[in-house]
C-alpha cells in the first residue's frame, strides 16, 4: 500500500512478477507512464487500485482476464483507447473508470460478469448505443454512464435492474421517454439521473414508488406536462427539474414537497410554469438550501412566507412576471449567498436591511420598476462581488458606502436609472473591478483616472 505519497515515474515492469502479491494501491500519486503489461499478467492479483495519478496509454487488452479480480480502479487518470472485452471474470464486483478518455463502446461482454456491483464509467469519451447486456448483471447496485457521447434509447433491460441504488445516465445524447413503471422497477433507487439527455413526455407518477429516493435530476430535457407530486419520497434531498417544458397546473406538487422534511435543494428553473407561487412555498424544509424558479411565467407576488426558509443560500425567482414589493421577510435571510430577482415588474423601495444579507455575493435586481434611493447600508454587505440595480427607477445620489466594498469584482451595473448628484471619487477604491456601468443616468462630474 503506497497510496497517497509523492510517487512519480513509471510504475515498475517487475511489479506484477511478485507472485504473491494480492493487493496494488498506489491511488493519489503522481505516477505517469502506461499500465505495464505485467501487472495485468499477474494471476494472484484480486485489487488494483491505481487511482488519480497521470497514467496514459491504454488498458492493457489482459487486465480482464483474471478470474480472482475484485476490485479495479483506474479513475481519473489520462487513459485512452478502447474498454477491453471481458473474459473469466468471476470475482469482479467493483470497476471504476471515472475520469479518463476512454474511447469507443461499452463491450457486450461486460455483461458476462454477473458478480459485478459497482460500475462506473462516467467522464470519458465513450460513444454509440449501450449493450443491453449490462441489465442481466443481477445484482448491480451501482451504474454511472454519466457524461459521455452515449446516443439512442437506454435499453429497457436497464429499467430491470431492481437491486440498483445509483442510476446515472446524465449529460449524453439518450432519447425516448422515461418508462411509465420506472418506480415500479427500479424500487431500491437512491439516486436517479437523467439530465442533460434529450427525453420527452411527462414524468411519470410511478416515481412515487422509489420511498427511498434521495436525488432526483431531469434537467435539461424535453419533458412536458405537470410536475408530480413527490411528496412520498420523504428522503428526497435534490428535486433538479429545471430547463424543461414543464407545467405547474394547481401548484400542488409544491403543497406536497412541504413532506420533503429533509430537502436541500429544489430546481425548477427554465420551464413553463405560471399562475402564482402558493404561500406553501414557506412550508417547504428549513434545511432547504437553494431555491430556483428562475425562468419561468410566475406571476402575483412573491409571498412573504417564503422568509421562513431560513437556511437558504441562493434564491432565483428572476425572469419571471412577478409584480409588487420585495417582500421584507427576503432581507431577513442572512444565510443568502446569491439573490437574484432580474427582470421582473418588482417596484417600491430597497429597505435599509438589505444589509442584513453579509454573507451576499451576488445581487441581481435588474429589469424591474424599484424606486428610491440606493440604501447606504448596502455597505455592510461586504462579500459583495456582483451587484446589478441597472434599468429601475432608482433616484437620489450613490451612496458612497458602495464603493466601500472591496470584493466587488465582477461588476456593478447601476445604469439606466435616474441617480443624480457626482460620481462618487471613491469609485477608484475598487481596484478589483471588473466592470463599471453607470450609464443613462443624470450623474455629474467625471472619472477619476484611477478607475482602469
Amino acid at each position: 500500500m503506497l497510496a497517497g505519497n509523492r510517487l512519480s515515474g513509471n510504475i515498475p515492469l517487475s511489479l506484477g512478477t511478485a507472485a504473491s502479491l494480492r493487493y496494488v494501491n498506489l491511488a493519489n500519486n503522481s505516477l505517469s507512464g502506461a499500465i505495464p503489461d505485467s501487472l495485468a499478467n499477474s494471476l494472484s492479483l484480486s485489487e488494483i487500485i491505481l487511482s488519480r495519478n497521470n497514467i496514459s496509454g491504454v488498458i492493457p487488452a489482459n487486465l480482464f482476464n483474471s478470474s480472482k479480480l475484485v476490485a479495479v480502479d483506474l479513475r481519473s487518470n489520462a487513459l485512452s483507447g478502447p474498454i477491453p472485452h471481458f473474459q473469466k471474470m468471476d470475482a469482479l464486483q467493483f470497476l471504476n473508470l471515472t475520469g479518463n478518455s476512454l474511447s469507443g463502446t461499452i463491450p457486450a461482454s461486460l455483461g458476462n460478469v454477473s458478480s459485478l456491483r459497482s460500475l462506473l464509467l462516467a467522464q470519458n469519451n465513450l460513444a454509440g448505443s449501450v449493450p443491453e447486456t449490462l441489465g442481466q448483471i443481477p445484482n448491480l447496485t451501482v451504474l454511472d454512464l454519466s457524461n459521455n457521447m452515449f446516443t439512442g434509447y437506454v435499453p429497457v433491460t436497464l429499467y430491470n435492474v431492481s437491486s440498483l441504488t445509483l442510476f446515472s445516465l446524465g449529460t449524453n445524447n439518450f432519447i425516448g421517454h422515461i418508462p411509465s413503471e420506472i418506480g415500479h422497477s427500479l424500487p431500491n433507487l437512491q439516486t436517479l439521473v437523467m439530465g442533460g439527455n434529450g427525453f420527452r413526455g411527462p414524468i411519470p407518477d410511478s416515481l412515487t414508488n422509489m420511498s427511498k429516493l434521495q436525488v432526483l435530476d431531469l434537467s435539461s430535457n424535453l419533458l412536458t406536462g405537470m410536475v408530480p407530486s413527490l411528496g412520498s419520497l420523504a428522503d428526497m434531498s435534490q428535486l433538479i427539474l429545471r430547463n424543461n417544458k414543464l407545467e405547474a397546473g394547481d401548484w400542488a406538487f409544491l403543497t406536497s414537497l412541504t413532506n420533503c422534511t429533509q430537502l436541500l435543494i429544489l430546481s425548477m428553473d427554465g420551464n413553463i410554469l405560471n399562475g402564482s407561487l402558493p404561500k406553501a412555498v414557506g412550508k417547504l424544509s428549513t434545511k432547504l438550501q437553494r431555491l430556483s424558479f428562475g425562468r419561468n411565467q410566475i406571476s402575483g407576488n412573491i409571498p412573504a412566507e417564503i422568509g421562513k426558509l431560513v437556511s437558504l443560500t441562493l434564491l432565483d425567482m428572476g425572469q419571471n412576471m412577478l409584480s409588487g414589493p420585495i417582500p421584507l421577510t427576503v432581507w431577513n435571510l442572512r444565510n443568502l449567498v446569491v439573490l437574484k430577482l432580474s427582470m421582473n415588474r418588482l417596484s417600491r423601495q430597497i429597505p435599509s436591511t438589505v444589509g442584513n444579507l453579509v454573507q451576499l455575493n451576488q445581487l441581481d435586481l435588474d429589469g424591474n420598476e424599484l424606486s428610491g434611493n440606493i440604501p447606504a447600508n448596502i455597505g455592510q454587505c461586504k462579500r459583495l462581488a456582483m451587484l446589478n440595480m441597472s434599468v429601475n427607477r432608482l433616484d437620489g445620489s450613490i451612496p458612497i458606502e458602495l464603493f466601500g466594498i472591496s470584493s466587488l469584482s465582477l461588476g456593478l451595473d447601476l445604469s439606466n436609472n435616474h441617480l443624480t448628484g457626482p460620481i462618487p471619487q471613491e469609485v477608484g477604491n475598487l481596484i478589483n473591478l471588473g466592470l463599471l456601468n453607470i450609464s443613462n443616468n443624470k450623474l455629474s462630474g467625471f472619472l477619476s483616472l484611477s478607475v482602469h
